[in-house]
């Protein structure tokens, strides 16, 4: 599991960024440790997979209304069932 700094070190997508993504549905909302509201946001390996494909879909020029419409659709990477891949 990954706190928001990590996964920022990760990805090199600010946390403020990443709050953000969370705030307008295009990334879901993480779990949380210690509460829903004021716990601390934690991320799996799938949440980091999902972030590098989100920022490709953003560095390839695609919209984040469009990214948001594309991942909340039920995009593949998603699925439990589906090798990871790595999209950095």
């Amino acid at each position: 599991m990954y706190a928001i700094s990590e996964l920022a070190k990760l990805t090199g997508i600010t946390a403020f960024t990443l709050r953000y993504y969370e705030k307008i549905g295009v990334l879901p909302k993480p779990r949380r440790h210690n509460g829903e509201g004021a716990g601390i946001r934690t991320y799996s390996e799938a949440d980091l997979q999902m972030i590098r494909f989100i920022h490709g879909l953003k560095l390839s020029g695609m919209k984040l209304e469009d990214i948001a419409g594309f991942t909340g659709d039920g995009c593949l990477l998603t699925n439990p069932d589906m090798p990871e891949y790595d999209v950095s």
